[in-house]
């Protein structure tokens, strides 16, 4: 829900620049390799992106939705943590777009739900996600673009970083 509003506000401040382009312009997949805090070891997650156009002429707008999950030992006990979250991002592009490789930076607010199981115990808890990011987007083509970007998620008990390489299908301008 965060996200939502988020996302309206973004639209509403981008109405007052006359450079804004927003709307639906891409969809993709990601896949990455994340390490949550409190020594658990890499995992593997995954999700979905959507390009939501431009604040401004520089500025992009994105939505994430990011599942990942781990399973580990405490003290000869299974246990077992997960997460899903929904960030909307903004990047700044050092590049024009109408070059191929444009490297970005940027950061972005969201939320997470993180359930865990430990011991016969298990729980789950809601939190305010402060995504960071940097990276690169390659344009192969007028319809297919790959990202590459190393992401550091602040969220409540779960903080993480991770690389993420994502395509995207860019949908008509």
């Amino acid at each position: 829900m965060l996200s939502f509003v988020i996302v309206v506000l973004f639209l509403f401040v981008s109405s007052s620049f006359g450079e804004a382009n927003i709307g639906f312009k891409g969809v993709g997949a990601k896949v990455g390799y994340i390490s949550p805090e409190g020594g658990l070891g890499g995992t593997i997650a995954f999700g979905a992106l959507a390009d939501l156009g431009y604040i401004m002429q520089a500025l992009g707008l994105e939505a994430h939705f990011t599942y990942w999950s781990k399973s580990y030992d405490v003290l000869g006990a299974d246990a077992s943590v997960n997460s899903i979250s929904l960030d909307a991002v903004v990047k700044y592009y050092f590049a024009p777009e109408d070059k191929s490789l444009r490297p970005f930076a940027g950061g972005g607010l969201g939320f997470s739900r993180a359930g865990w199981k430990a011991g016969g115990f298990d729980g789950s808890d809601t939190n305010l996600n402060i995504v960071l990011n940097a990276g690169a987007r390659n344009n192969f083509s007028e319809k297919i673009a790959g990202i590459a970007e190393f992401r550091y998620v602040i969220s409540g008990d779960w903080d993480y970083w991770g690389i993420f390489a994502s395509f995207l299908y860019v949908l008509g301008q």
